[in-house]
């Protein structure tokens, strides 16, 4: 399914989900009924087994994918262990590690088809930066601000977040913006070059906030405030140090709302040495709490 259409693929986490008629396939999708019959005929033709209940309505009931195996048992097993350990957020991980997987793959249900479709986003973006290619951003989904889904012209600069969203210029606005890649529905590359901007990459924090310029913050922490920051941001980590008995975080931090939200959780846990920003932004949500 590798070149199916996003209307195909809607098509799959429709039918997967439950029975539906031609007239609301029709609705939903947008599309003639003549059409979504050819859709259905495409399922059928990729090995997807397309019923029709007792009132003609359509789902999918299985199907069976055909895959040709490049290595043994246990090589995959053990290829399966490097990805979950040392690449687990990779934009690519997701579908290795389904591949991987020793038993038969089913009906993709519909994080399997976010995630089919972020790999191929992936590809199509990193095939843009290599030949420095302009990008058509379709229906992306904004919540920043007024939720909106739209359009959008991009010259792709790099990939940030552990390759969960990349950094681009925005035609439209004349701004460098961060697009993640899960709230992309589909993107096509544009025969038209980019510009060449240069922006220098972002710092990207153990709370996965990025920023030009991150701040230094000093947090002293109880051992259960230690034990909870080591194991939900790994990253944070190096960061984390002994001394005279007492656990610190020293490090870098691209906005207060990341390690705010963890402090927050934690009440009585964490002092905060130092962190001006942080205590500005600790005060404010503060203010916000009531009960």
């Amino acid at each position: 399914m590798n070149d199916a259409s996003p209307n195909l693929l809607k098509m799959i986490e429709i039918l997967s989900i439950k029975a539906t008629s031609l007239q609301d396939l029709h609705k939903i999708l947008g599309k003639s009924v003549k059409q979504i019959k050819r859709n259905l005929d495409k399922l059928k033709e990729q090995g997807y087994s397309v019923e029709q209940d007792f009132q003609n309505r359509y789902f999918i009931f299985g199907a069976d994918n055909l895959r040709n195996r490049l290595f043994d048992e246990t090589e995959q097993a053990f290829l399966h262990s490097l990805v979950s350990l040392h690449a687990p957020e990779h934009a690519l991980a997701a579908a290795i590690l389904l591949k991987l997987k020793p038993e038969p793959i089913h009906i993709p249900v519909v994080p399997q088809i976010k995630s089919g479709l972020m790999t191929r986003n992936f590809e199509l973006i990193s095939e843009a930066l290599k030949h420095n290619k302009r990008v058509l951003l379709k229906r992306y989904l904004s919540i920043s601000g007024v939720v909106s889904v739209k359009d959008r012209i991009l010259e792709p600069l790099y990939f940030e977040d552990h390759h969960r969203q990349m950094k681009a210029w925005e035609i439209s606005s004349r701004m460098p913006k961060s697009f993640k890649l899960d709230r992309m529905e589909q993107v096509e590359i544009l025969d038209e070059s980019c510009k060449n901007r240069q922006l220098k990459p972002m710092f990207t924090d153990a709370f996965s906030f990025s920023s030009v310029k991150p701040r230094m913050v000093k947090l002293q922490l109880s051992i259960r405030a230690r034990e909870l920051l080591s194991e939900d941001h790994p990253e944070a980590i190096p960061y984390i140090i002994q001394k005279e008995g007492k656990w610190y975080f020293h490090g870098p931090v691209s906005h207060p709302m990341g390690i705010g939200r963890f402090i927050l959780g934690l009440p009585g846990e964490i002092v905060i040495i130092y962190g001006p920003e942080l205590l500005g932004y600790l005060r404010v949500m503060k203010e916000k709490y009531s009960f």
